[in-house]
């Protein structure tokens, strides 16, 4: 696949992604503030925080596919792990406002509402979640493209959160409503381990670390006479 291809897949491939972020985001965040789960509404603005990952892998993937330029020689697919970066970053803020809002509901105690829509409204949107990071995930093996392995992690890491909540919301009903901020404490431990294995991965590709062992290389090398 040229270039110019592989580009055009990987940006319609965040283009169905963001769509799809987006409708799962305003289910979670409706559903959060009618029931007064902070759980729910965490991993609302955690798949709030998808769609928006998704918007600057855009902008990342056209700024990535430019020519070479005598400034950039090499061309400007390295942008891909920088624009991951920034994905980590907003994960990392997005870490921090739930742990404040979690500890002010553990000091005020409210009972959230566990309803049968909340309910309907986590599953639907966990199969969501599932399929697409299990598409993105693969699409991005496909396209050798950060932007879409780093974006299905965060996918992966939404999908295990939902399971979460509805379990808090199982919780709730059986009248433990502290599940509820205890749970969105550990959304944000999910959503910060994802943003420092996104860190990690960009780290190796902007320091060029080897993708091969030397020792493969020499063999290979040594197998070819002359």
């Amino acid at each position: 696949m040229n270039r110019s291809a592989r580009s055009r897949a990987i940006r319609n491939t965040l283009l169905i992604v963001l769509a799809l972020n987006l409708t799962v985001a305003v289910a979670k965040l409706v559903v959060g503030l009618l029931s007064g789960s902070l759980a729910i509404l965490s991993d609302g603005l955690n798949s709030l925080l998808d769609a928006s990952a998704n918007v600057v892998g855009l902008i990342g993937m056209a700024v990535a596919t430019r020519p070479p330029d005598p400034e950039h020689p090499y061309g400007h697919r390295r942008f891909e792990a920088l624009t991951a970066l920034v994905i980590a970053g907003a994960m990392g803020l997005l870490v921090v406002q739930i742990l404040q809002e979690a500890w002010q509901r553990l000091q005020h105690a409210t009972r959230p509402e566990a309803s049968t829509l909340s309910f309907a409204v986590m599953a639907a949107t966990l199969l969501v979640n599932i399929g697409v990071s299990a598409w993105e995930r693969r699409r991005g093996r496909q396209l050798h493209s950060p932007i879409l392995s780093a974006d299905a992690k965060h996918t992966a890491a939404d999908a295990l959160v939902s399971i979460a909540v509805i379990a808090g919301l199982v919780a709730v009903r059986l009248g433990y409503p502290l599940v509820d901020p205890l749970l969105a404490i550990g959304i944000a431990g999910v959503i910060g381990w994802g943003a420092w294995t996104i860190i990690r991965d960009a780290a190796l590709t902007l320091s060029d670390t080897a993708v091969v062992p030397v020792e493969v290389i020499e063999r290979a090398v040594l197998e070819v006479s002359g």
